[in-house]
């Protein structure tokens, strides 16, 4: 596979059956009184976690970014510099949260920890560009995943990100355009995943495909002019600061649950496969890290690049509650 996802189990098979189109997704659902995990925890499912230099790859998707959004685009782009940087102390709540439930030994062998090193080179923000082709009202998870395979596929072959770094794309819809996920689940954004291809260069050859993870943040969502839940994405700020929120949820989540489901999917050559399962995760509400700290009393704020940023907080199993730094 390309990124060192170590639980995720990939193969071939000669005669393969197309698996089911995955359902579901797991969301940012809007703002709800906050509660703690059962028994204090958020649980290990012994699936994949993005632990090998997580980086973003923001996309914004539509003509309306050509000319509009500029003080969105900026935040988001200077929120994903702040995160990696030496100022940053949020980021490291993540790094509990490893490929098995116990974290290895302090310092670690070879380098080798299985857990998130979140800004071991500095920056998370691996790039940042417009997508000028119009997306659809409510892009469904597959047309969602297309337009988030590219960025990945082009990170890995230009800057030679080959297991180098873990490429997390986040992809940014307009205003007046409702992923489908946000728009039947009411949330505010979502993590999922799709198959990415490392041969395109090679049309007549094998392709190889992996599984890679990306994220969703709706503007529509936060913008309280077409949406009456807008209060429950932004904490009743604005719509820059919801699309903050978000960004730094779904990015959390997606690095330590890249892959939330479960079972044997075949990529779209029905020839390699990937065993997929949760990584951090439980399987009732709060599910994942960002999920039990949900709500105003759980956002915060950090002055970068001459601006005010806000992130929310993420549950912490050492210190058993909502933190904003480890």
């Amino acid at each position: 596979m390309a990124r060192k996802l170590l639980a995720a189990a990939v193969g071939v098979c000669s005669i393969c059956l197309a698996a089911a189109q995955p359902a579901g997704a797991s969301v940012d659902q809007p703002a709800a009184p906050s509660s703690t995990p059962t028994g204090g925890q958020i649980g290990y499912q012994g699936g994949a976690v993005e632990w090998y230099r997580p980086t973003v790859y923001l996309v914004f998707w539509g003509s309306w970014w050509v000319t509009h959004g500029g003080a969105q685009k900026k935040a988001l782009e200077d929120l994903f510099t702040w995160i990696g940087s030496p100022a940053d102390n949020w980021s490291h709540v993540i790094d509990q949260y490893c490929l098995d439930a116990v974290p290895p030994p302090d310092p670690p062998n070879a380098g080798w920890t299985g857990c998130p090193d979140v800004g071991v080179v500095g920056s998370v923000l691996l790039g940042s560009a417009v997508d000028p082709v119009d997306p659809p009202e409510a892009p469904t998870q597959a047309q969602l995943a297309v337009e988030a395979r590219f960025p990945f596929e082009t990170s890995e072959k230009v800057l030679n990100t080959y297991d180098t770094y873990a490429v997390i794309p986040m992809i940014v819809t307009p205003p007046g355009v409702f992923p489908r996920t946000e728009l039947d689940g009411k949330a505010c954004g979502h993590h999922w995943w799709g198959w990415a291809n490392h041969s395109p260069g090679n049309p007549e050859g094998p392709q190889q495909w992996s599984p890679f993870a990306y994220a969703v943040d709706s503007y529509a969502a936060s913008d309280s002019t077409n949406n009456r839940s807008a209060g429950g994405c932004t904490n009743n700020k604005d719509v820059t600061a919801g699309l903050t929120i978000t960004a730094s949820h779904e990015f959390a989540e997606a690095v330590t649950d890249p892959f939330p489901i479960t079972g044997r999917f075949y990529d779209p050559d029905h020839v390699f496969y990937a065993d997929l399962q949760p990584g951090w995760t439980n399987n009732d509400d709060p599910a994942e890290i960002g999920d039990p700290c949900r709500g105003p009393s759980n956002d915060f704020h950090i002055k970068f690049a001459g601006e005010t940023l806000y992130l929310q907080k993420l549950w912490s199993n050492l210190a058993r509650d909502c933190v904003r730094s480890a």
